[in-house]
């Protein structure tokens, strides 16, 4: 591996007196460190120090990180993220008292980083070697490496202090031994790259750095899984890792930051400006977020771990608020913003205008990074609001179409469709071929909604509980299924060992008026060909979904939102209570006898033959008013399903079992059909009037009225 031209950093500082307060409130002691490997040396240290003498942010940070490092680990987990291993928070934990020591010499809780080191790596079962005592050899060490990877860098920190001497030796055979772990892991484990084995390689390389192994390094930078093959056979249209947006920003940024900081301090290849021969690069990456992201910082997504519900402290579900990946203003406790990482490499102005996206400037990543506003925090020398575009991204699989552009994008006055093709087949995928969302000044429509019961089920992890899990069906999705079940032409695979495929096509993005329309076509049931066509403009979202086919079908045009739904047009109606049965699916948890336990529940079925009113109210606030073209033989239904089930739905408590979403089917048994749907957005106090005839559609209201011709695949929009 060549390293860069430049000079050696100071590696060594004793004696320096830094702050006269610590944990003990006494004289500081001399700080030894030195030699270290991973994310911080004592030029950093210098940076920081600096900082905190200089500006509030990083006083406010030193405050929050010494009262951290003074408290007790019980303390710590108990007041911080508790949402997997502890030893991931205990990680966090070691860290910041290694921190706190190299920046101000106080020592009295190193004690704590020796005690967990050798339980953590079994020092004092030295006789043992380490995969006997419980590291996995297996697919699962990948999780192993991320959970303890505040471990690795605390020592790197603290190891030159004499209290560390006693174990230097054993942790080093340790190390050893985790590298040599690695490397079969890589050789025997990996069928398929996704984000867990990305973050293994990746671990393995910091393994690499800590003990300077550089067959290590070398395999988790140029191998067959490392950075740079990465960014050229694995980034889809030049900027997107394939799978959920959730885990780009959460592991695959983290893991590839973790590689590039660890690079930089041993004076490798600057890995944060690497660009591969086809144009993939970790800026690329980053900068893509900006454009797959709605106004209030939620990303677009999709699979599992999509849009989840958050409860509050008394178990509550709070409205208008999802988890998911988000580029700023996380409302989840599993944050995981790095920009100050991001932004002390690039020093991108956009960067900058996330980062005081926070009233208190403060950027947490719960996966390693922790509070990253202390220890990569510079000043920020611009700032600037970046310019979105709408855009499509035919090989990740995504449209983002805004009817406001520009700087004022992020002021989310405007609407929003997000369509989805259903590609790709990599992991963590759902079955959502033409999927939609929408965000409408400031509230979203439609999610994509996915249950936490549902993440990755059916596996063992669920104890095969959940058989049929709703969110991974196309069923869960904005869409048409048609005879009541998934493609023939399956749009994820768990193990991927195929080539991924792409039978949906995306149509550009064309403007007819106000109005923005995109499309896209495939045949992902046999013998069926799918074109659904869309209009967004400022008042209402013009659906029309074609199903086409020489056999009959069963075609159901899907809704999912929020709240309840209400037939405006009278229809006659009478309860149903077969969902489960024509749809196959079985209990939500198929160890639970407690009432309630199905994905569909009781509800109202109808036929209607003419056009039709309806729509989504969230408790009297209307959501979204739906006109709905008519055709002889429709069939309606309003169903609802659960909007959170937790460990199980024994283990749901009460209050948000009774909780839930709607749905409504639309169901037409023929060979072809239309499905044509007004959305309405806008002053949903005064319905719209909807005029049909057979290639056009007039819109009328108080101020406009629109007429949109159907050409061929396309639509036009002229407004009087």
């Amino acid at each position: 591996m060549k390293r860069r031209e430049f000079a050696k950093l100071g590696l060594f500082s004793a004696g320096a007196l830094i702050f006269p307060f610590g944990c003990r409130m006494n004289s500081t002691p001399p700080i030894i460190g030195g030699d270290e490997k991973l994310f911080l040396n004592e030029q950093d240290f210098e940076r920081i120090r600096e900082n905190i003498k200089r500006f509030d942010w990083a006083k406010k940070r030193f405050e929050v990180l010494k009262n951290n490092a003074c408290r007790s680990e019980d303390e710590y987990f108990n007041s911080h993220w508790r949402g997997s291993w502890r030893q991931w928070s205990t990680g966090q934990y070691l860290k910041y008292i290694a921190i706190y020591y190299r920046l101000t010499g106080e020592d009295t809780n190193l004690i704590q980083i020796k005690k967990h080191l050798i339980n953590e790596f079994k020092l004092d079962k030295m006789e043992t070697p380490f995969n006997k005592l419980g590291l996995p050899v297996s697919k699962a060490i990948w999780s192993w490496g991320m959970s303890r990877m505040n471990y690795f860098w605390a020592w790197d920190m603290v190891k030159n202090h004499p209290l560390m001497s006693s174990i230097k030796d054993a942790l080093m055979i340790r190390f050893e031994e985790i590298t040599r772990q690695y490397f079969q892991y890589e050789d025997n484990f990996i069928g398929r790259l996704g984000n867990t084995q990305f973050w293994g390689i990746s671990a393995m390389g910091v393994m690499g750095f800590l003990t300077s192994n550089e067959e290590a390094i070398e395999r988790s930078i140029n191998g067959k899984f490392g950075f740079k093959t990465v960014l050229e056979n694995k980034i889809r249209d030049g900027k997107f890792w394939p799978e959920p947006t959730n885990y780009t920003i959460h592991y695959v940024l983290c893991a590839m930051s973790l590689l590039a900081e660890a690079s930089r301090m041993n004076e490798y290849e600057d890995l944060y400006h690497y660009v591969s021969p086809g144009g993939g690069s970790m800026k690329g990456i980053i900068d893509g977020l900006f454009e797959i992201c709605y106004p209030q910082g939620l990303l677009v997504s999709n699979g599992d771990a999509a849009y989840r519900a958050i409860t509050n402290s008394n178990g509550e579900i709070v409205k208008n608020q999802y988890s998911g990946g988000y580029l700023f203003d996380d409302p989840s406790d599993r944050v995981v913003n790095k920009f100050e990482i991001f932004y002390k490499a690039y020093k991108d102005p956009r960067y900058a205008w996330v980062i005081n996206k926070q009233e208190d400037r403060f950027c947490l990543d719960v996966t390693v990074w922790g509070d990253n506003t202390l220890t990569h925090g510079i000043p920020l020398e611009n700032e600037a609001v970046p310019s979105f575009k709408s855009s499509v991204f035919k090989r990740f699989g995504h449209a983002l179409i805004s009817t406001v552009e520009g700087e004022e994008y992020w002021n989310g006055k405007s609407n929003i469709l997000h369509v989805r093709n259903g590609n790709t087949t990599q992991y963590h995928g759902n079955d959502d071929p033409f999927h939609i969302d929408l965000f409408v000044n400031g509230k979203m429509i439609y999610l994509d909604w996915d249950l936490s019961w549902n993440y990755l089920a059916p596996k063992p992890s669920r104890n095969n509980r959940n058989k049929t899990p709703i969110s991974h069906y196309s069923l869960g999705h904005n869409t048409v299924v048609v005879d009541k079940k998934g493609p023939d032409k399956r749009r994820y695979q768990l193990p991927q060992r195929v080539e991924e495929f792409n039978d949906i096509v995306f149509s550009e993005i064309e403007d007819s008026g106000r109005m923005k329309t995109v499309s896209l076509e495939g045949s992902i049931y046999n013998g069926v060909t799918q074109r659904r066509t869309l209009g967004i403009t400022p008042n209402y979202l013009v659906d029309i979904f074609d199903c086409v086919s020489d056999d009959i079908h069963t075609y159901d045009y899907i809704l999912h939102d929020e709240g309840r739904f209400e037939f405006y047009t009278k229809i006659d109606l009478e309860d149903y209570d077969d969902f489960n049965k024509d749809y196959k699916l079985e209990p939500i948890d198929s160890e639970s006898k407690e009432e309630g336990n199905s994905w569909l529940r009781k509800g109202k079925k109808g036929f209607v033959n003419e056009s039709w009113q309806g729509g989504f109210t969230d408790e009297d606030e209307k959501r979204v008013i739906i006109n709905v073209g008519g055709e002889e033989g429709t069939e309606v239904f309003a169903t609802n399903t659960p909007m959170f089930v937790g460990n199980g739905w024994d283990d749901t408590p009460e209050n948000i079992k009774r909780i839930s979403k709607p749905v409504l089917i639309i169901r037409r048994v023929c060979k072809a059909t239309k499905f044509i749907v007004v959305h309405q957005l806008t002053n949903l106090d005064k319905p719209f009037k909807v005029n049909r005839e057979r290639n056009k559609i007039e819109i009328i209201t108080a101020d406009y009225s629109d007429v949109i011709e159907l050409k061929g695949d396309s639509i036009s929009l002229t407004s009087k």
